[in-house]
């Protein structure tokens, strides 16, 4: 048996119907539950396209930190700094914003969630979170921004190492 939220037991049918488009449904006493198959691949579209999005504006982020530090680029590689260094440079700070961005995100995101079901589906349900989905999901979403910051900075940090000194150190913004 389930009880519904009025507290009204219900029963559940398991028969299986096809209705005229050919769907499955699973019927309930009360509520008819329809498999959205679809819902799965636009939930990763909409994680595809938004990070393709963070994507782009880290590179842009990155590539505005590189023009605005060519003065300092170019006096740097003039007093011998290898190109490795100045790429090992853009990958650190890059790396050190994405932990920090994505720790920052997965906290506001969490504490959304917590907040938009507690005050929809009662705050009883705050004590049900596993401790250990959550921490599963914090280093899923802290490893992927810091891959992506990481993945995003590879273009300028090479522009940036690959800038002679000279054209660097003449450059005017």
């Amino acid at each position: 048996m389930i009880v519904n939220e009025n507290g009204r037991k219900i029963s559940v049918n398991f028969n299986t119907n096809k209705n005229a488009a050919g769907e499955t449904r699973l019927q309930t006493g009360d509520y008819v539950l329809v498999p959205d198959l679809n819902a799965k691949y636009r939930m990763w579209w909409l994680v595809t396209m938004s990070l393709l999005v963070c994507g782009v504006g880290i590179s842009n982020s990155m590539l505005m930190a590189v023009t605005e530090r060519f003065k300092e680029i170019g006096t740097m590689k003039c007093l011998g700094a290898l190109d490795s260094f100045v790429v090992t440079l853009f990958m650190l700070e890059s790396g050190m914003l994405g932990i920090c961005a994505s720790v920052l995100g997965w906290l506001l995101g969490f504490i959304s969630i917590i907040l938009v079901a507690g005050f929809t589906k009662g705050w009883d349900m705050v004590g049900t979170i596993n401790p250990l989905s959550v921490l599963i999901t914090f280093f899923i979403c802290v490893g992927t921004g810091m891959i992506l910051t990481i993945f995003a900075t590879i273009a300028p940090a090479l522009r940036a190492a690959n800038m002679p000194a000279a054209m660097a150190l003449r450059s005017e913004i």
